[in-house]
This record gives C-alpha cells, structure tokens and sequence, in this order.
C-alpha cells in the first residue's frame, strides 16, 4: 500500500530540521570555544595591554553566533510546520482539522512524533532566545572594547562580566539547542516506523 503523501511531507520536513540543528549546534560550540578564550586570557592577565586580542574573540563568536541564529530559526519553523501538516492530516476530516495533540490524535505513534516535534520547536526557539541575550552582552562588552586609548579605569572588568554573561547565555542556549535536537531525532525515528 502507498503511504500517505503527507507522511512523506512531514519526514521530510523532519530531516531538514535535523541538518538545521546539526549546523546550529557546531556554530555554538565554535562560539563557545571562542569565548572561553577569551576568558581565559583575562584571567591570565596574558593581554592586559592588548584589549585588541579580546576584541577579535567576541567578533568571531558574534559572527558564529549570528551564523546560527537563522539555523535555530529554521529548525524551529520546520518543525512547528511539520507539526502542523500531520495535525491536519491526520484527522478523520480535511474539514475538521486537531488543533492539538490533545484532540486525541488516532495514531499513538504519530502522537508521540507529534509531541516530540512540539517541544523540539519550543527548545528551538528558547535557544535562538538565548543566543539573541548572549549576543547582546557580546555587543556591549566590543563597545567597551572601542575604547583603545587612553584605558579606562576599570574597564578590563566590566568586558569581562559582560563576557561571563555571554558565556552563561550561550550555555543555555547550548542545552535548549541539545535537547531540541535529541526531540527531533526522536520525533524523526517514531515517524519512520
């Protein structure tokens, strides 16, 4: 027998969201890695006299950061897209669409995947949240990177609690990336049975 059309749709839908997810994950670590750098060379006192060093960590991570941005953005969408299709499809009647899983979905399979896919666009969409508050903190601590010379008293430490503040957000923004991404691939495996 022929499977369903929008079955195949949603798969599909299910398995771009896993690649977004994918890349998402590799540009936060990147910018992680960058920022810990960073840190660490502040807490060294290894670039006291060179706030230059520090300024090209925060651009790199910025840049990995807005690099994932979109990547959340549309792992988050495809997947609350993808939700939406098998909502509609699934009911006994194109006429009478669920609204949500709690409708009483026929299929426990397909309500499990549907679930799945519910909290995997929520994660998503936190994590795009956080990335948006790390970068903030990232913008404040290269304005007071601009100021080159003469150095301002107590400057050193206030780009360095801006940089924590980055480094705690973009680790939030890390484990609502990771557990989103583990929900897809569990959403993903339910809807291949």
């Amino acid at each position: 027998m022929a499977e369903e059309a929008w079955k195949v749709v949603v798969r599909r839908q299910v398995g771009e969201a896993v690649v977004y997810n994918d890349r998402a994950r590799g540009l936060l670590a990147g910018a992680l890695g960058q920022l810990d750098e960073a840190l660490w060379d502040l807490a060294t006192q290894a670039l006291v006299d060179d706030p230059r060093a520090w300024r090209a960590w925060a651009q790199r991570a910025e840049r990995m950061l807005a690099d994932a941005s979109p990547e959340l953005a549309a792992a988050a969408s495809l997947v609350r897209a993808a939700g939406l299709i098998a909502l509609r499809c699934a009911a006994a009647s194109p006429a009478a669409p669920l609204r949500s899983i709690d409708d009483v979905v026929p299929d426990a399979t397909l309500r499990g995947a549907l679930a799945w896919l519910e909290d995997a666009g929520d994660d998503a969409g936190s994590a795009g949240d956080q990335v948006d508050m790390c970068r903030a903190f990232l913008a404040g601590a290269l304005r007071l990177l601009e100021i080159d010379h003469p150095p301002l008293p107590g400057v050193k430490g206030l780009v360095h609690v801006k940089l924590v503040c980055a480094r705690d957000e973009l680790q939030l923004a890390r484990g609502f990336q990771e557990r989103g991404a583990e929900q897809v691939y569990d959403a993903l495996l339910l809807l291949l049975l």
